[in-house]
Order: structure tokens, then sequence, then C-alpha cells
């Protein structure tokens, strides 16, 4: 009678576990980590298409799993491969429950027909110790979404790292947005749409993508939603209140969706809305997850070829880019007069109410270079050479030819007083003595020609005395001698 009753015990917590990943279910608390472990290898062991591996180890030791889902011949490049990761912010799970239900849907069986064009590389949770702690940042108090220059902590290395190695077309950051913080309750609006979501911002990426992303992909994604009894909304950035921005964007390429965006990727960000608390509504911010990835991914699946040309086209660029090319290396959002209307949350009426705001969304240029056919980086700084290695950065044995020239800058400003937008000064003139340290030469004609621009100029937004700089904790004076000359050189023809 005993084992009767293990049998049927351990037959119905069997149940229950299967139950759980699916969309129907109910949800009251986040998954543990040790249950999507359970789950992952189950589903990976027991099927064809489902493959688990691991991008890394977080900063106290848990694996970071990932899931490569893909019928037919490995590696066929006539597929989409669609990079999706979620759960940077450990206090932001219902984008991990969302893959998690679409991947037991992938194990059920289900969506074989999206498998014809697309191969998905899957992170569900890439900080499981912020999840664990339920905050959202890491073990060690680091926000992953700043971190995707700097790569100060593994688990963004090992992210970044994926990225590198399957270089996919797509790419989907999942977060959630909290309008239940005190700058919006204090204006005493909240935005009504469950979903949003946003393209890259920064204004050196293709305009091809930026028109793939904004026209088509926005627009089907939001009448797939809308479809589905989900309300949408651009994440775009607004004039909201008296004149402020509520939320602001950025137009720096340290978080997950600019750091893969600026290889011309095809890359976007969701920000569902997020509860009072973690687990507040959790079911329903889960379903409208699911359903936004969904129609992202079908999306993808009815716009294969016209992906894959677009992208291919604009990286081809890259690889190919000229001494002399333009690069927008600082910029600033800007209001126009044009007028976006947005359905909001009256929260003390509990009443909807439609309002207009100045779209504060255009992106100007403030600061224009020209590329150099390449950059010196000395060879004795091993942190910047690891770091670039790590970033997959091509470098190259130098040696002077006839026709090239060498320039260094000299900066005119303390670090200290150089603030957001406001470029210091810097006298750029030929170098001497080059011969007395040795140097690698990194070539912008590679996939990286723009990351490479923006992060080394030092007048650059994105570059080493940014708040998310190059090295960790390594601002504009590592990189300077005591003469106040930049130790990063630029290769020009004469």
């Amino acid at each position: 009678m005993k084992k009767i009753i293990l049998i049927l015990t351990l037959l119905f917590t069997y149940t229950c576990f299967a139950q759980s990943f699916t969309s129907k279910s109910k949800i009251y608390e986040p998954t543990s980590y040790l249950s999507m472990m359970e789950f992952l290898q189950r589903i990976a062991k027991n099927s064809d298409i489902i493959k688990l591996d691991y991008l890394g180890v977080s900063y106290l030791g848990r694996k970071i799993p990932y899931i490569t889902i893909n019928s037919g011949t490995a590696g066929n490049n006539k597929k989409v491969k669609f990079l999706i990761f979620a759960q940077q912010h450990g206090n932001e799970p219902s984008g991990k429950e969302a893959l998690l239900a679409m991947l037991n849907e992938f194990s059920s069986g289900l969506h074989k027909d999206w498998l014809k064009n697309i191969e998905l590389i899957i992170v569900p949770q890439v900080n499981p110790d912020g999840s664990e702690l339920q905050q959202r940042l890491t073990a060690n108090n680091v926000d992953l979404n700043r971190s995707h220059v700097n790569l100060r902590n593994p688990e963004v290395l090992g992210l970044q790292k994926l990225f590198y190695n399957f270089m996919p077309e797509v790419t989907l950051d999942v977060h959630e947005t909290n309008y239940y913080r005190a700058d919006w309750l204090k204006w005493g609006f909240i935005k009504t749409a469950r979903q949003n979501m946003g393209i890259v911002t920064n204004p050196n990426i293709a305009e091809s993508i930026f028109k793939l992303a904004n026209l088509k992909a926005l627009p089907f994604v939001k009448q797939y939603l809308n479809k589905r009894g989900y309300s949408f909304s651009n994440y775009l950035l607004g004039n909201w209140n008296k004149g402020k921005p509520v939320r602001f964007s950025n137009l720096g390429i340290y978080d997950g969706r600019q750091s893969m965006g600026i290889y011309n990727t095809l890359s976007f960000i969701i920000e569902g809305k997020n509860g009072r608390n973690i687990t507040d509504s959790l079911t329903v911010r889960r379903n409208g997850q699911l359903a936004n990835i969904k129609g992202l991914i079908e999306f993808i699946n009815k716009n294969v070829i016209e992906i894959k040309k677009t992208v291919a086209d604009a990286r081809e660029k890259l690889v190919h880019a000229q001494e002399g090319e333009q690069i927008i290396i600082r910029s600033k959002f800007v209001t126009t007069d044009s007028l976006i209307r947005v359905m909001m949350i009256n929260i003390k009426s509990n009443s909807d109410t439609l309002m207009s705001f100045r779209f504060g969304g255009k992106v100007k240029p403030t600061l224009i270079i020209k590329k150099p056919k390449g950059y010196l980086v000395p060879k004795y700084d091993n942190l910047l050479i690891e770091l670039l290695k790590s970033h997959h950065i091509k470098l190259e044995p130098f040696k002077l030819k006839e026709n090239e020239n060498v320039y260094e800058y000299k900066i005119f400003a303390d670090s200290t007083q150089i603030k957001k937008h406001k470029n210091f000064k810097v006298e750029k003139k030929q170098a001497i003595n080059i011969k007395r340290k040795p140097y690698y030469f990194v070539p912008i004609n590679q996939a990286a020609s723009n990351f490479i621009c923006l992060i080394f100029e030092p007048q650059s937004q994105c570059g080493v005395n940014s708040k998310y700089g190059l090295i960790s904790d390594r601002k504009l004076s590592y990189f300077l001698d005591e003469n106040n000359i930049f130790n990063i050189l630029r290769v020009e023809t004469k």
C-alpha cells in the first residue's frame, strides 16, 4: 500500500511539474533555478531538436543554460538565427516564464513550421543569482544591462560570446518595465499598454535595419498582439511630465539591444508591464510576453529572405568599411513638434485617459568624425587586449607603411569635469616616437567597425570616459600618460 501511495505521489508531482510550464497554467511565484534546470534537462533529453548547453557560470557559480532549437541540417545558412535572452534583471521574471512555456510547446511537437526557416538560441535566465535573490542586480550588485561593453561580470561575458559565436540576424532582450515607481505615481498616470517593444536607437545603425524594424516588424507585432487581446505600445521616449521624460531610453551601446544592434543586427527589446511586486499578475505578465515573442517569431518566419538580405548587406558594409566614412560619436534625443497619443490610466480616478505628448525620441548628432584606417592599442595593456579579444575584435601586428601617418590625441580637460553631452577639448597631432612602445593594429574594416570607433574615440559618449565605459572602474585617466596623451592612436593614410 505504501509503495502504491509513493508511486501515485511521484506521478502527481511529475504531472504538476510538467503542467506548470504551459501557458494555460497559473503561476503564483517565479520558477526557481533548480526547477528550471530540471525542466531544461528533461526536455533536452527527450527531444531530437532541443539541445542544452551553457554559456558560462554566474558570479555565485550557477551554470547559465542556453537552448538551441533547430530541425534539419545544422548551420543551414538559409535560416534566420534568432537569439532571445531574458531576465538580465533578476526582479523581472515574466520573460523567463514565457520562454519556459514556449520551450514546453516545442518539446510537445508544436511550431514545427517555424523551424523550417528559423534557428532559435534561447537564454531563459541570464541572471540566476539576482533571480534567486529577487533583486534587479547580480549577487555582486552589477547591472548586467549596463555592462555589455566592459563585460564586467561572467554572465554578460558569456552572453556576448554566445552572440559572437552565432552572429544571429535577429536578437530580442526581454524585460519588464515598472510603472509603479515613485516618479510615475507622483505624476499620477501610468501607461495601460501590456507590452512595449523597441528597436535600436544608436544613430550609426544602418538605415535599412531601422526601416525594417520600425516600419514592418513593429506594426506586424502590434497587430498580432491586438488580435489576441493585448495592448501594445512602441517603446519610445516622450516628454510626458511638465516637459521632462518620465522614462529615458539610451543611445549608448552598453545594453543588450544596442551592443548587438551596432553590428547591424535586427535587434529588439521587450518591456512588458510589471506588477506592483514580483508576483503580482505573474500569469498575465507571462502570457503577454509569450504572445509578444511569438509575434516577432511569426514576423521573422514570414520575412526570412528580406531579413537575411538586409542584415547581410548591412554587415558587409561594416566588413568593407572605408577610411573617411562618417561616424556619429555623440548624439542626444530632442523633442519635436510631432504629437504621439498614448492611453494612460489616471491613478486617482482609475479611468483611461488618452493623452497627447510632443515626441521626444528624435536623435540629433552632436559630434561627427571620420573613421581612420585603424587604431593602435598598446600591447602591454593586458586588460584592454583581453577585453578586445572577448569582443572578437581582430588584432594584427603593426608595421608603419610609407603612406601612413599615426596621430595621437592630447586631452585638455580633467575627467571629473566632463558632463553628459558636453564635449571636452582635444588636440589631434602627429605622434612621435611610436617605436618606443609595441602596438597591435585594429583595422576598422571588420564586423565591429562601428563598435571600435565608438569605444576608442576619447570624446565618444560610449568611450573610455562614459559611465559604462571600456574597462570597468577605469576612466579616462587610465588611458593617459603624464602629458595627457591618449594612448590609443589613430592610423590614417597620408
